[in-house]
């Protein structure tokens, strides 16, 4: 179970780098590699594939700090001295399906962002409709696809929550739809305002 863990939140870390980095070359190179980590029957040896393909050897992730469930994450950009800064928890493994890894925030161009993290990717140009929370207060986004396939950007709209109504809650449901196929997942929030706080001093400092 703690392998599981590791293997999941090294898949987080080694994805958020790749999402500024990929060109539509090296996707189309990638993409065949990530497909046979999807034909990996054992959950475990599957994300340990997807770590491999994701992870840029000459350029180690910096050791991430906890604090009540999420990791501080520094990851080297593709430029020289722009890092990927990124506040990263991982899915209640119980609750979640096993294509489902995370939530992450992290600092994107213009703020903060959140970034739903799976393991098997979706299509470039694939539109996910995101449900969030639970029957009696759902909200209703549709999600955009990052280069890696494996990350989906929320509109700003789910920040604001973040900042907000979130923080006040014990766990966020998760629903991820794209034609047939359906994801669940279910994030624990406790600690989620240290976090943010946490991330927008590092966005700052950046």
């Amino acid at each position: 179970m703690v392998r599981y863990i590791l293997s999941v939140t090294a898949l987080i870390a080694a994805i958020l780098p790749m999402n500024r980095a990929f060109s539509a070359d090296s996707s189309s190179s990638a993409g065949t590699t990530i497909e046979s980590c999807r034909t990996i029957p054992d959950a475990t040896l599957r994300l340990r594939c997807f770590e491999d393909v994701t992870t840029d050897p000459t350029q180690p992730s910096a050791s991430p700090k906890t604090s009540d469930g999420w990791r501080l994450v520094r990851t080297p950009g593709p430029k020289s001295g722009d890092d990927v800064i990124s506040m990263m928890r991982t899915a209640d493994l119980l609750r979640s399906d096993p294509e489902f890894a995370g939530l992450t925030l992290h600092c994107g161009a213009k703020g903060p962002e959140i970034l739903l993290i799976v393991v098997q990717p979706f299509p470039p140009r694939s539109k996910p409709q995101v449900t969030l929370g639970g029957p009696s207060n759902e909200i209703h986004f549709e999600a955009s696809v990052l280069p890696s396939g494996a990350a989906l950007l929320l509109p700003d709209e789910a920040m604001a929550l973040a900042n907000g109504p979130w923080q006040s809650q014990t766990d966020l449901q998760i629903r991820i739809e794209d034609g047939a196929a359906t994801i669940h997942g279910v994030v624990a929030l406790s600690g989620l305002g240290p976090a943010l706080q946490t991330l927008m001093t590092s966005c700052q400092s950046k």
